[in-house]
């Protein structure tokens, strides 16, 4: 499976980052790519655009001479590019040429390296159909590396140029000067940052690196409860905490596994909007009956939900306040309240029907109180920081209803105090190590900045009709897909999810995706769409709105060798096996209902070969230890940990029928089972049934080795090599070392 990770770097003084560099004890030097993120520029100048991390430069695959890079910078002559060195590297490595792209023939560049501004290589003039060129140049001492394109007289129309896998060697464990540019000043006290406004337009990268790769990771909402009249000291309740983490599992199943963010709605006091500025109280009504609080329940949904790809955060508000708070006296008293020129609290819109007053946030930081606020709800649910983001929800700049004055004519500060006020609570957020996603990106009347290099994503977009959009990378602001699930989820209609989670997801996460193989998708016709799943390890997902018969798409060009592939329909409840298809001459030809998503995998081995009525003992790959049924047969979990082979050990085969067998244990005769309905709960032997949750493909991998796959839900059995005690879970998305396990007859 495949992951994109921001590089880390470490703050200096609260200004810039320096970057250390580690390697394996016994290398003496490591390789640094400069599209990795760690090490920033000291300054950067372009001709067009901006320097793009890992992407050409209208945010692409980087392609040169034809080949696809996944690391190095895209970029434009006229440009020049400065790194400090301070003496740290020893070698400047990278490909360069003209970007590949279909349809374009023009442009022609020259590209130089400079070593403390003495140049040491030029590449000459090239075009688009030069072949692509390696440097390597010697930076033994250099405190400076600067790299230049240059238009090569002709003007710099279609000059779009690549430093493709652009790497330094640097030697072990020396640390490299922290650069001036793109890190904003945010001041040296991380408990008071500045206000300062950061033009991330100017280098294209965040003030400070993401916490989450939001390009790659989709962010979705669960709405648990809303808050009811006439006193709101009551909720309506569409999803308790632990239906909400059922929710995340079917979500999990919906989007084939990939990693995402879910924000709680709801969650705190009586529910959504709820006795707003305060944070410090969970919903009792959300609690599990096996809890003695409903913030313990929070807490353990945010760390069940990691096993399903799940991160879990907050949603809420820094900008409402309602009287019944118990916070209100206090900033009351302290004028955090907006207030009208007289002291009257100035009322805002009804949420719910409930009158609601606007927080002064530039008031609210110098009297301390949002640092508590902040402080607070970190200490109270610590897992919070394991998310890395929090969404606050109406971030606007003004109170709603009076947009041209100021949210609290009695204290008067202007738009821009607030503005200010604003970045310096996301940069003190972000001191913490939590990115804001907000609402709404942008909005003339209540909130005219996009916060652009500060806020990684947004849930609503408002596309101006500026240039910022349409040059702005995925890097540094993503947007969301799921955004209609928040409904579809809250009332539990899920076929309405799936063409979001399969046909959407798969082609955001595609078309940002810098290592994606350019023309392996194949977009047919309206809403019918055929993806390589990429953070899967070898998976196609199809979908179609209106449903065919019968079609015959193009396999991707990694899938050639393949003569079978395996469907499995996309369902909440898990992956269900449909039916094998012949590849023929790189195609396969299949029909989808209407408003219908699969996942099409390479088939794995042969189901025939299962040793019917034999008795087996079954040995984990990932630890070399036999499948045991425990002491207590009936109730204890399969574990891979036994070394002996007893009666607990050993398993009959017995045939199920269509290619099915179940596992009938020696001890004590019960049958393995793997509970469709529960599939993170371990298997078992104590079923006297042969129903579908007791029945099990018997795959031959060759060489010895098979993998078992519950006809329940389609997964397969795994055996955890991080945990050798964990118990055997019918929860593995494909067949990896943690889903093998070798047999022998006894």
């Amino acid at each position: 499976m495949r992951r994109r990770m921001l590089a880390a770097c470490t703050a200096v003084a609260g200004l810039a980052c320096s970057l250390t560099v580690t390697a394996p004890a016994s290398a003496a030097t490591s390789t640094l790519y400069l599209g990795d993120g760690g090490l920033f520029w000291q300054s950067n100048s372009q001709g067009y655009g901006y320097t793009h991390l890992n992407r050409n430069i209208d945010g692409g695959p980087l392609m040169v001479g034809g080949t696809k890079y996944v690391k190095g910078l895209g970029a434009h002559s006229n440009s020049s590019i400065v790194y400090n060195l301070g003496g740290a590297a020893t070698r400047f490595q990278s490909v360069v040429g003209l970007n590949t792209e279909s349809g374009v023939t023009a442009g022609t560049v020259v590209f130089q390296v400079f070593k403390d501004d003495v140049k040491v290589y030029d590449s000459g003039v090239m075009n688009r159909g030069s072949a692509a060129k390696s440097v390597d140049v010697d930076l033994t001492g250099a405190q400076k590396l600067k790299l230049v394109i240059t238009d090569a007289g002709d003007g710099n129309s279609a000059d779009h140029a690549n430093w493709a896998d652009a790497r330094l060697t640097v030697t072990q464990g020396v640390t490299l000067p922290a650069a001036s540019a793109p890190v904003g000043d945010v001041g040296s006290d991380p408990n008071n940052p500045k206000g300062d406004p950061y033009d991330a337009t100017v280098n294209g990268y965040p003030e400070r690196p993401y916490m989450n790769d939001y390009s790659q990771v989709p962010i979705n909402k669960i709405y648990l409860s809303q808050k009811l009249g006439p006193d709101y000291n009551t909720s309506k309740v569409y999803l308790n905490f632990a239906q909400a983490l059922d929710a995340i599992k079917k979500l999990d199943n919906m989007m084939l596994g990939a990693d995402k963010i879910v924000y709680l709605v709801g969650w705190q006091n009586n529910g959504h909007d709820s006795k707003y500025p305060s944070w410090a109280a969970v919903n009792s009504d959300l609690k599990r009956p096996e809890d003695a609080t409903a913030l313990e329940s929070l807490r353990w949904l945010m760390r069940e939900a990691r096993k399903y790809h799940t991160k879990v955060s907050l949603h809420i508000n820094m900008l409402d306040a309602y009287q019944d708070s118990p916070l209100w006296d206090t900033y009351m008293a302290e004028d955090i309240i907006g207030k009208n020129l007289d002291g009257t609290p100035r009322p805002g819109e009804l949420a719910d029907g409930q009158q609601s007053y606007q927080v002064d946030y530039k008031q609210e930081w110098l009297k301390g109180r949002a640092q508590q606020r902040i402080d607070g709800l970190l200490a109270m649910i610590p897992e919070l920081k394991d998310a890395g983001t929090v969404h606050i929800d109406a971030f606007h700049s003004v109170s709603p209803l009076y947009p041209t004055t100021p949210i609290s004519p009695k204290n008067g500060f202007t738009l821009q105090e607030e503005l200010a006020t604003q970045r310096t609570i996301m940069r003190y957020w972000r001191s913490k190590g939590l990115d804001v996603t907000t609402e709404y990106d942008y909005q003339p009347q209540r909130r005219p900045d996009y916060h652009l290099g500060l806020e990684p994503v947004s849930w609503r977009t408002n596309y101006p009709s500026d240039s910022i959009w349409r040059t702005t990378s995925p890097d540094l602001r993503a947007q969301t897909v799921t955004r209609s699930n928040e409904d579809n989820v809250k009332n539990n209609k899920w076929n309405l999810v799936e063409g979001v989670a399969v046909r959407d997801l798969t082609r955001w996460y595609y078309n940002n995706n810098t290592s994606r193989e350019v023309g392996a998708e194949n977009h047919g016709s309206g809403n019918d769409v055929f993806y390589p799943v990429l953070w899967r390890d070898k998976a196609i997902a199809a979908f179609s709105s209106a449903g065919y018969s019968s079609r015959t798409w193009t396999l991707p060009p990694g899938w050639s060798g393949i003569t079978t592939v395996d469907l499995y329909d996309v369902a909440p409840e898990g992956p269900r096996w449909l039916r094998s298809v012949p590849v023929v001459d790189g195609t396969v030809t299949f029909g989808l209902g209407a408003e219908q998503g699969v996942t099409i995998i390479p088939t794995v081995g042969a189901s025939s070969n299962a040793p019917v009525g034999q008795t087996v003992t079954l040995r984990a790959a990932s630890n070399g230890k036999l499948v045991t049924a425990g002491t207590d047969q009936t109730d204890a979990p399969l574990r891979a940990t036994a070394t002996a082979a007893g009666d607990t050990e050993k398993f009959d085969v017995v045939d199920f029928g269509n290619g099915y067998v179940g596992l009938k244990n020696r001890a004590n005769g019960k049958f393995v089972v793997a509970p469709a309905d529960k599939q993170d709960n371990p298997l078992l032997a104590r079923s006297g049934f042969q129903g579908n949750w007791e029945k099990f493909r018997w795959v031959d991998l060759g060489g010895g080795r098979v993998a078992l796959q519950s006809f329940g839900d389609s997964r397969w059995v795994t055996a955890r090599g991080d945990d050798p005690n964990a118990p055997l879970r019918a929860t593995g998305w494909d067949v990896g070392g943690w889903e093998q396990f070798t047999w022998t007859a006894v």
